[in-house]
């Protein structure tokens, strides 16, 4: 049912049509008038409130006055009352505004460890009190910690171009280019989250099971050594990572087997031959 002769004719010719004239419409309204404007906020500033009626400014304290901590205005011209004229109020609300103390710092740290690899970490702190006591709602205490980290990496790879030129109908020569970036990864779909989790159990994993190993004290030595006599043969990261896993599982197998013979402890002896094997490398570089 769409009486449309309703809205683009006159009343008369939709009047004509006896098919969709068949229903009256009725209502009714109910109104009234007061001195009194609720400006619903409370701690106004003085002198931000105007009140305008049929676009005449009126006087504060003659026409109207302020109650400035309650928010109301009273209309004291009893002839803008009786003549029903439209009475417009703007004002400043302030109750949203108090005093608190708040604190915000941060820190963003970025290491190149070469110049295709890049790591880094952000620390933000913000913290948020009422000067009193008495907390308003809304103006509840706050303190927040923020940290995360990110990483980038990029380099060329020709095996993995020999690897894929292996596939029929592809004649590819030049190397391929890796690239490693977790907020572009996270943009493509990649399950990035996924990949951080099983990074950071196989760090645990490691870290326990060389505690149990070498023991806490001797732990940071494990983490250190290998990567300083790394470091002196290839400023490389890849390499060094590859070197660095080379040298700590051939140290902690001489050191096992040796001090096994020797009847000395085990995690001790493991830093011995590392420490000693640097010693080596430092005098044959130098």
């Amino acid at each position: 049912y769409a009486f449309h002769e309703l809205y683009d004719s006159t009343k008369t010719i939709a009047q004509q049509i006896a098919e969709k004239n068949k229903f009256i419409l009725r209502g009714e309204y109910k109104a009234s008038s007061g001195s009194e404007i609720m400006l619903g906020a409370t701690n106004v500033a003085r002198g931000s409130v105007v009140v305008t009626a049929g676009g005449n400014t009126l006087t504060e304290n003659i026409d109207y006055t302020v109650d400035y901590v309650s928010g109301i205005v009273t209309i004291l011209n009893e002839n803008l009352i009786a003549s029903n004229t439209p009475i417009r109020v703007s004002l400043e609300n302030r109750s949203t505004y108090s005093m608190q103390r708040k604190t915000m710092m941060g820190v963003n740290l970025q290491y190149d460890f070469s110049r295709n690899f890049t790591a880094g970490a952000t620390l933000m702190h913000l913290s948020e009190m009422p000067i009193t006591t008495k907390t308003a709602l809304g103006e509840e205490s706050i303190r927040n910690t923020l940290l995360g980290a990110n990483i980038a990496y990029q380099g060329e790879s020709q095996w993995l171009t020999n690897v894929v030129n292996n596939i029929p109908l592809l004649n590819l020569t030049q190397p391929s280019r890796i690239a490693f970036n977790a907020e572009f990864a996270r943009t493509r779909g990649i399950p990035v989250r996924l990949f951080e989790y099983i990074m950071m159990l196989a760090i645990a994993v490691g870290i326990v099971l060389s505690i149990r190993l070498v023991g806490i004290v001797l732990l940071m030595s494990l983490l250190t050594v290998p990567q300083m006599i790394a470091n002196l043969f290839t400023s490389s990261f890849k390499q060094m990572v590859a070197l660095s896993i080379f040298i700590s599982f051939v140290c902690c197998v001489c050191g096992l087997v040796l001090s096994f013979y020797m009847n000395v402890p085990s995690g001790a002896f493991i830093i011995f031959v590392m420490l000693l094997l640097f010693g080596v490398c430092k005098c044959l570089k130098t």
